[in-house]
């Protein structure tokens, strides 16, 4: 079973969201040749995966003996938080993260025609978090417990406060700077 009390899934979150930022800036670099943070915040992280994360791992650990349900589980835990996030980014006329609408798998075009979410970058999610789940956050759970042991709640604010200046300045700074003029010409 995967410790989920608070503190650990303040971490989690963490170290998931710098996971995330890792791949992000990876993918970019072997799409476009170019280290490029597409993220929404400054700082080295992407707080949807480490949203992602804290959510399913008290739901997989219900399941978490039988891999099948795991990967059906996150593949669609994760796709839900995707297409949730998409469509509030969009409407709150933030830049677009990720966009599937010229994916040949992107099968929900008709209904939505954003491109939010595809069926084949759902199955990857799930496939790819599966040695997470079972080799990683064992280790991701002791590396905590020591954190947590040596610093505990000093370590948590620092942590929180952090988050919350990047995402005051990422909201003040970046959407408006984002954001189409109106009358704008494109």
């Amino acid at each position: 079973m995967i410790n989920v009390d608070l503190s650990h899934l303040f971490l989690y979150f963490f170290a998931y969201a710098i996971l995330g930022y890792i791949w992000e800036m990876i993918n970019q670099f072997i799409v476009t040749g170019k280290w490029r943070n597409r993220g929404f915040l400054y700082g080295p992280y992407q707080p949807i995966y480490g949203i992602t994360a804290i959510i399913l791992l008290p739901i997989i650990n219900s399941v978490i003996n039988n891999p099948l349900l795991v990967f059906i589980t996150i593949a669609s835990v994760a796709t839900i938080i995707e297409l949730i996030t998409a469509v509030i980014l969009d409407k709150l006329g933030f830049k677009r993260l990720w966009d599937y609408r010229d994916s040949v798998f992107e099968v929900v075009r008709k209904t939505t025609r954003k491109g939010y979410i595809s069926p084949l970058i759902s199955i990857c999610w799930g496939l790819a978090a599966l040695p997470f789940v079972y080799f990683a956050q064992p280790v991701f759970e002791r590396f905590a417990d020591n954190l947590l042991s040596w610093f505990g709640l000093p370590l948590i604010i620092i942590l929180a406060a952090g988050l919350a200046t990047d995402l005051v300045l990422s909201i003040s700074f970046k959407r408006n700077r984002e954001k189409p003029e109106s009358g704008a010409k494109k």
